[in-house]
């Protein structure tokens, strides 16, 4: 009878972990989603009032939760390579790290459009372009922080469900 309860409540934990795990990676999302808007912001801000070199804006550009992202250390890695393969370091650099991020496949895709397209064209078309992005991944954004209380809300109960579940059908 002993084990039964404890394999039941272990099982329950199991499940709440397995919750806390999915909450954590809805708010990690959300912050990733933000450090890329910023880094957007300080490109578009470099390359149009400040006239900088892209690779100038992205070695000054030190956002802490971009930092997490791993983004920052695969642009530098890519900056100090003399490794070309004909697409933008940019472009590259999220590429390596776009498998580790809490992104759904549609922010992954503009963002990577974005990465892309910067740094091809003058600097006006590239201010239009940095606004245009900035303005899907700003829509983005808000989804996601206004989606987000309710998101977490489902997560919790699924997972206290699910492991309520089966620890009705174990005992």
């Amino acid at each position: 009878m002993y084990l039964k309860i404890i394999g039941a409540a272990l099982i329950l934990l199991a499940c709440l972990r397995i919750g806390t795990v999915l909450i954590l990676q809805e708010r990690q999302r959300v912050v990733q989603l933000r450090a890329f808007f910023v880094l957007i912001t300080a490109i578009r801000e470099g390359i149009g009032v400040l006239h900088l070199p892209l690779r100038e804006i992205c070695t000054q550009h030190r956002d802490p939760n971009l930092v997490k992202t791993g983004y920052t250390e695969a642009l530098m890695r890519r900056f100090s390579s003399e490794e070309d393969t004909g697409m933008p370091v940019l472009a590259n650099a999220f590429f390596d790290i776009s498998e580790s991020l809490s992104l759904t496949e549609g922010e992954v895709q503009l963002l990577s459009a974005f990465f892309l397209d910067i740094g091809t064209q003058d600097s006006e078309k590239e201010c239009s372009r940095c606004d245009y992005y900035k303005a899907k991944l700003s829509g983005l954004l808000e989804t996601a922080v206004e989606g987000l209380p309710a998101r977490i809300k489902v997560l919790r109960t699924v997972s206290l469900s699910v492991g309520g579940l089966l620890v009705l059908m174990l005992l």
